[in-house]
């Protein structure tokens, strides 16, 4: 009754007398589990969380508890195993699969700040920022940072490829197959190029000669070629599409075995709406060798290109392994696809190796991946709910598809007015979008809820200094100073504008100095400079200057590329 009545402090007294009674009782554990996660207790939680899960490991609701309870920890990699066991209880938990994605993406962000923070910048991290560059389709940049990538040991396989599809985005076939052509030169166990190259073929009407590449890649590790064709599928027309099913369909009447294998799982993506495959590496076990033999083995399948072949000679025991064995696992198992091995794998040679940029790519490219896929399938299983229409609404946002995001974010609310997550994406999505109004009411909406929400007074600040009411915006910077690292350098950047308007000088040149990082096109140096020259310092103001004059320059270099991609993105 008083669970029921959300009585919980008086609810968990009792749940724990009735386990001094009997200690083999699954509710009480449950509940008081629960309880502890209701007072906002996570720590106390997990004890009697976990031993309900022994009691009863049929039920997904002590795992789910769990998962729930390791995320307000911030203990993430626990979070998506706690979750995962649950999808195996019940796979069509929609919100276990929309949690696990979230706990997946909070993984990696934790991880890539980490890989940020290590200098100089490796070619892994450089690798990453071009990787996410080509997926906002600013090419141009992207192809700059994959060739600086290059120009860095160490750094992750196949890079000459991952050049060579930017550039293919970029309508740029000679230089893109110069690029696989170096990588099939430089690194055989690279099969990247024959996608690329297959791609090439396709778009010429070559279809014989693209499906001899695919049934190269196929040959070296048929999960890999599976994980990769949905890129290149979907640069494909649908007459080039509908070519390429007719040539495979002919194909397979003259072949069979492997081949035909093959021509039979190109042919399901091409004729699936969504051609993504998901793939996961077979389990096979092998027979037992030393561990030097092992080793030797799994490395010699890797530099033949078959990936999985690799990832089982490492095999189930690879938390017994040393690190380097630990990243071949997560490198093989990445590139077979299997996604949920290459995390494991990397989580255990970050256990060893907590700052290493390879162990960190591995594991943010790996739970990238599941993330999406999670994510996806909650979207299949509730294609109309609040959550769905959230992620829709971020994805839009982050494309600069700021009207579309409106509406998503305004569907989420439909369905759950008090929304924390939805209030803070549509004030974004408002304030980035100029509708500077309707952002400080949504905003003023979501501080009525969460007063003390670090983001949500950041962006609350940043659109009262649009609208340079200064003074009431200089209380809602300084509780976003309490927020997340990275934002810090813009919230110290507004709080210098604040100061400066209200004539506070010292203050503002303090708080602008602290916020310089996020300086994206010369403005705050422009401004510090101007306020150097009022305190008399004419060489800092000089310096700040020139500053100022570097960073518009780079600026508006960045605003002709936009420029120059913005009709091939449409395009596409």
């Amino acid at each position: 009754m008083e669970y029921e009545a959300h009585q919980y402090q008086a609810a968990a007294k009792d749940l724990a007398s009735a386990i001094r009674l009997n200690s083999s009782l699954y509710s009480p554990f449950l509940f008081l589990g629960l309880d502890e996660l209701r007072l906002d207790r996570p720590k106390e939680a997990l004890p009697y969380l976990q031993k309900a899960e022994k009691l009863n490991g049929s039920d997904p609701q002590p795992l789910l508890a769990l998962g729930r309870a390791e995320v307000s920890l911030k203990d993430y990699a626990e979070a998506t195993n706690a979750y995962r066991k649950a999808l195996l209880l019940d796979p069509e938990n929609g919100r276990a699969w929309f949690d696990a994605g979230m706990a997946y993406l909070s993984n990696l962000e934790k991880d890539s700040r980490t890989l940020a923070e290590i200098t100089p910048p490796s070619g892994y991290s450089k690798a990453l920022f071009a990787e996410s560059l080509a997926e906002q389709r600013r090419y141009v940049e992207a192809a700059t940072q994959y060739v600086g990538a290059l120009d860095v040991q160490p750094q992750p396989p196949c890079l000459h490829s991952a050049l060579g599809f930017v550039y293919l985005r970029q309508g740029k076939a000679s230089e893109a197959m110069e690029q696989f052509q170096s990588e099939k030169k430089l690194y055989p166990e690279c099969n990247s190029p024959y996608l690329g190259m297959a791609e090439i073929d396709f778009a010429a009407s070559r279809q014989n000669e693209g499906l001899q590449e695919l049934e190269q890649s196929w040959s070296g590790d048929p999960g890999y070629t599976t994980s990769n064709l949905s890129p290149m599928l979907e640069m494909l027309s649908a007459d080039q599409r509908e070519e390429l099913a007719s040539a495979v369909a002919a194909r397979k009447i003259q072949v069979d075995g492997q081949s035909r294998d093959f021509l039979d799982a190109l042919l399901r993506q091409l004729r699936e709406k969504d051609s993504r495959a998901e793939n996961r590496g077979s389990r096979e076990t092998v027979p037992s060798q030393s561990p030097s033999v092992q080793r030797g083995k799994a490395l010699a399948a890797y530099q033949g290109g078959h990936y999985r072949e690799c990832a089982r000679w490492i095999g189930s025991s690879a938390g017994q392994h040393p690190s380097a064995e630990l990243l071949l696992a997560a490198k093989c198992s990445y590139m077979t696809g299997d996604y949920l091995a290459a995390t494991t794998a990397a989580r255990l040679a970050g256990a060893k190796l907590p700052a290493d940029p390879e162990v960190l790519y591995w594991s943010i490219r790996a739970d990238q991946r599941l993330a999406v896929e999670a994510l996806e399938r909650f979207q299949s299983i509730a294609p109309d709910s609040p959550q769905t229409h959230l992620l829709l609404g971020d994805m839009d946002r982050q494309r600069h598809h700021y009207d579309e995001a409106i509406s998503e974010y305004k569907l989420a609310l439909d369905e759950a007015p008090n929304d924390p997550a939805a209030l803070h994406g549509l004030t974004s999505a408002y304030l980035f979008d100029g509708k500077i109004e309707d952002a400080v009411k949504t905003a003023t909406a979501a501080l009525s809820l969460n007063p003390n929400d670090p983001e949500l007074n950041l962006l609350f600040g940043e659109a009262l200094v649009a609208q340079r009411k200064y003074q009431e915006a200089e209380a809602p910077l300084q509780k976003s100073l309490s927020g997340k690292p990275q934002l810090l350098p813009q919230a110290h950047a507004l709080l210098g504008q604040v100061y400066a308007g209200l004539g506070r000088v010292p203050e503002a040149i303090a708080n602008l100095k602290l916020g310089l990082d996020a300086d994206e096109d010369g403005s705050f140096h422009y401004q510090l400079a101007r306020l150097y020259r009022q305190t008399g310092d004419t060489g800092a103001a000089a310096a700040a200057m020139e500053q100022a004059k570097s960073l518009a320059q780079e600026h508006r270099a960045r605003a002709v590329i936009a420029v120059q991609e913005a009709p091939q993105s449409a395009d596409q």
